[in-house]
């Protein structure tokens, strides 16, 4: 008999990118950027890293797409530029990438991590679709004293509704 419930790996990225992606989240929603339709990249160019938010090409004028970049220079710990752009203008070495509509999830996974846990930095945070429900696990890299495949201590799984992101369970696991 089939399995009902497919588990569909959907996202996956390091707890430091996250949370430089969740700081540039804030100052695109203040711009008013609908980050959930947008592709998310993590970019370093000559020592500044930017992140930008790319909007799906419009089938009728692509070269019209508009990104928002919000971006730090090297060694600032607060972004010191944020704008729109031409689609396009930004190049560098893609760090990480993320789709918008897996942010929210990951998102509202992340309020419920911080509760417990202080900081993100030393996890891998992965994002699963099984059935009607998104599944965020927190997940720490093994450690040399862990040779066997440890998850490196606790980790945290958070279970949510897919069409309201309500919680049905959170918990550590190991």
């Amino acid at each position: 008999m089939a399995d009902s419930h497919v588990i569909q790996l959907a996202a996956e990225i390091s707890g430091s990118h996250f949370t430089a992606i969740e700081t540039a989240v804030g100052v695109a929603r203040q711009a008013s950027v609908d980050v959930s339709r947008c592709r998310i990249d993590i970019v370093r160019d000559a020592g500044a890293v930017s992140v930008v938010f790319t909007p799906p090409a419009s089938a009728t004028a692509p070269e019209a797409a508009r990104v928002f970049a919000v971006e730090w220079g090297r060694g600032d710990s607060a972004p010191s530029y944020s704008g729109f752009a031409n689609h396009g203008t930004k190049t560098g070495e893609v760090l990480a990438a993320l789709q918008g509509e897996h942010y929210l999830p990951m998102e509202a996974a992340a309020k419920l991590f911080r509760r417990r846990m202080p900081s993100f930095s030393p996890y891998r945070i992965t994002l699963m679709r099984e059935g009607r429900s998104w599944v965020a696990t927190f997940t720490r890299a093994p450690s040399p004293l862990e040779p066997h495949g440890g998850i490196g201590g606790p980790g945290f799984e958070v279970e949510m509704n897919v069409s309201d992101l309500r919680t049905v369970r959170a918990n550590f696991i190991r």
